[in-house]
């Protein structure tokens, strides 16, 4: 849990300052009050997006290159997943530097959270926080 909340503030940070010199919320609106938000975010944005890109693809990756990549294929595996989670959401984003910032910081708040617990809920942890802040300073 240390490791999530580490990521979490640091991908906060990372993201609060896009979001200042982006002049707008680039996460997104979740509508409601602040534990409505935070349990949408948690449990229909992180943990379904956190399922795919650190169970299944960051996993998978680092078990392929293994072999051939060694000690480096743990990173090597969260730096594509990172890219692919920014990549699938440009269109819901923007397709803007700061959409992609912000997903690309998140993926690697999670798959670092990921890699050093080895628990996908820890690593929906460390988006779901940072988007619910950004959500409850930025959104409306």
């Amino acid at each position: 849990l240390r490791d999530a909340l580490i990521a979490a503030l640091a991908a906060t940070a990372a993201l609060a300052a896009v979001e200042l010199l982006a002049a707008g919320p680039a996460l997104g609106e979740f509508g409601g009050n602040a534990l409505t938000r935070a349990v949408a975010i948690y449990f229909f944005l992180a943990l379904p997006v956190e399922l795919l890109l650190r169970g299944g693809v960051q996993n998978g990756l680092e078990r392929l290159l293994r072999e051939r990549a060694g000690g480096a294929a743990p990173w090597l595996a969260l730096a594509v997943a990172a890219l692919l989670s920014a990549l699938a959401f440009l269109p819901t984003w923007g397709a803007d530097l700061d959409g992609l910032l912000s997903s690309c910081i998140l993926g690697l708040a999670a798959g670092w959270a990921y890699m050093r617990s080895g628990k996908v809920t820890l690593s929906a942890v460390a988006v779901a926080l940072p988007v619910w802040i950004i959500s409850l300073l930025f959104g409306s």
